[in-house]
């Protein structure tokens, strides 16, 4: 017996919900960079972490009717001009990202080395004291 067509099956999937991130209820804060990374030693590649992790995520069946969107928040010149500097360019950029999409009911941060979770955390605890990281 053959199996019917899967005809709209993408239309369960995550992928087929993309929006602009001012209509999105779920936002990914990519942070695309491994500078910290190198300068701690480790090797290279965590730049591609984010878009990695989130080429999976789009695979994923999404059993609502929220709608995503990726924002890029790394800026490599910056990095690699100034890294302290780049660091608190980072927690203003995820402050606004929090305060300017308040549509979005989750934010999802990917991306980002041990040296970038304190202005990660410095921006969300300005929202919320109960923070997961």
């Amino acid at each position: 017996m053959q199996q019917p067509p899967l005809q709209g099956r993408d239309l369960e999937r995550v992928i087929s919900n993309r929006t602009e991130a001012e209509k999105a209820d779920i936002l990914f804060l990519k942070f695309s960079s491994d500078t910290g990374t190198i300068r701690n030693f480790g090797r290279r590649g965590s730049l591609f972490a984010p878009e990695a992790i989130l080429s999976l995520v789009k695979k994923m069946a999404l059993h609502n009717l929220s709608h995503w969107s990726d924002i890029e928040l790394a800026d490599r010149d910056l990095e690699n001009e100034n890294f302290k500097k780049s660091q608190e360019v980072l927690a203003r950029k995820i402050h606004l990202a929090l305060k300017s999409f308040s549509r979005a009911q989750k934010f999802i941060y990917l991306g980002g080395g041990h040296d970038y979770i304190y202005p990660t955390a410095l921006a969300i605890n300005h929202f919320s004291k109960k923070c997961v990281i």
